[in-house]
């Protein structure tokens, strides 16, 4: 079937605490900040580390995303899906996924790398690019029978585990 994305997942958008700038949400901190750097700097599929980490207070004020989880860019380089490989919050550069029907992580994983260009193409904004939620949750996807996406998955993690375990 070929349905909107909205259908199979729930998209977030992380979030980020404000003023950005107040060192009580950095200073000390102890909780991977993942930010969009972490993603480009990467030549891997996982978020392995992040430059910075925040604090409590910024976790209250974010996203806190669990080790597992896939992630994707929305805002400057668009459309870069990760999978995260520790736990950590997310500013409001990254949409998140949850409560998958009928898909799973792995075939989302690769439904977004396969519609980059897509991606890339419909995110607005003159100056810096932006794919909103809307946009993604309308992203039309195609899903295979329940048989062909398990059957994915059991092909898939284990080739995902060996790219972590060579990292």
């Amino acid at each position: 079937e070929c349905k909107e994305l909205q259908n199979y997942c729930n998209v977030f958008r992380g979030a980020s605490p404000r003023p950005i700038t107040d060192p009580r949400y950095f200073s000390n901190g102890t909780i991977p900040w993942i930010k969009i750097a972490d993603a480009t700097a990467s030549t891997s599929i996982y978020v392995n580390s992040t430059k910075e980490k925040c604090t409590e207070l910024a976790k209250e004020k974010s996203r806190f995303i669990e080790k597992g989880n896939l992630i994707l860019s929305n805002s400057a380089t668009v459309g870069i899906p990760m999978i995260l490989n520790l736990d950590g919050c997310i500013h409001d550069g990254w949409l998140s996924f949850d409560n998958y029907n009928r898909i799973t992580r792995n075939f989302l994983f690769f439904t977004l790398t396969n519609k980059l260009q897509y991606l890339t193409a419909y995110a607005d904004g003159s100056v810096q690019k932006n794919l909103n939620t809307g946009i993604l949750k309308e992203l039309q996807i195609i899903v295979p029978t329940d048989d062909l996406i398990e059957e994915f998955d059991n092909i898939s993690q284990p080739i995902l585990d060996l790219i972590l375990i060579g990292e």
